[in-house]
């Protein structure tokens, strides 16, 4: 996005080619988020941590991925729909219009960015539950 930048654009310009290439990466990460949690529920549902895992930490875990996971598919519906209005900012020819995208921008940045943020927070859970899986399954070893 930063290679598109010419001498010539101005500010607004600039701002507007961030957004689209702030869309386009944010829909990247959701598409790849939603393969990650599909490989978490299969194998926290395989008999590899069954095995060593307690049945209440699995099952909770499985929760918690199966709604970060719907979570996540309403955020790439609403993403793929943010880029198809951003042409519309192109189209903006006041400050209020300018304005008005800009901070639907932010908003929907920060929804994201937590939604990230929770996303992580799962994925160490499940870290953590793979790691003991794993050190236990070799002490019985």
């Amino acid at each position: 996005m930063i290679s598109n930048i010419q001498e010539h654009h101005n500010e607004e310009e600039i701002q507007k080619m961030t957004m689209e290439g702030d869309a386009w990466l944010w829909r990247e990460e959701l598409e790849f988020y939603l393969k990650e949690i599909d490989f978490y529920l299969l194998l926290i549902s395989s008999g590899v941590i069954r095995e060593t895992g307690s049945n209440k930490d699995i099952n909770y875990l499985l929760k918690k991925f199966q709604k970060i996971k719907e979570s996540n598919e309403l955020y790439l519906e609403t993403c793929i729909q943010y880029q198809c209005k951003l042409p519309q900012v192109k189209e903006c020819d006041d400050v209020q219009c300018d304005n008005a995208f800009l901070k639907s921008h932010i908003l929907f940045k920060n929804k994201l960015e937590e939604h990230f943020q929770e996303i992580r927070n799962i994925k160490q859970s499940a870290f953590m539950l793979l790691k003991d899986s794993i050190e236990e399954a070799k002490i019985k070893r």
